[in-house]
């Protein structure tokens, strides 16, 4: 439980290297700490991320956003500049178009990013202050 409190979202797979546990064991400690309601398993698609029940919904959901180390770039590379289109990102990050609006699309989301015009995107981060957290 020590490795998911310290890195909220973490997946299954991860956590199998981090503890140095079989994937059976894991598996196992997941379901029983599921039961007992001390754990979270957020599923999206085939991913499964791990939180505590302790950590608010919302920012799970900021969590999972950047979990992925590209998306986290993304994110970083916005903030960086200010605002951002797509082409740019790509270009700057070494990602294609696609991947990088499919980034883009998960972080405006869970509210981090706003899609500032719509013929040609622009995307800018969102002052935390001004976050939907419902």
């Amino acid at each position: 439980m020590q490795v998911i409190q310290d890195q909220p979202g973490i997946n299954k797979m991860a956590l199998c290297h981090e503890t140095g546990l079989a994937w059976g064991t894991v598996f196992r400690h997941i379901k029983l700490l599921e039961e007992r309601g001390d754990l979270e398993v957020r599923r999206d698609g085939r991913e499964a991320q791990l939180f505590p029940t302790a950590v608010p919904v919302q920012q799970r959901r900021l969590l999972a956003a950047l979990r992925e180390e590209d998306a986290s770039a993304v994110y970083d590379e916005v903030q960086r500049r200010g605002e951002a289109r797509i082409q740019e990102l790509a270009g700057e990050l070494g990602m294609s178009r696609k991947v990088v609006r499919r980034y883009l699309r998960t972080l405006c989301n869970v509210g981090l990013l706003r899609r500032t015009a719509h013929y040609h995107p622009r995307y800018k981060a969102v002052d935390p202050d001004d976050r939907d957290v419902s």
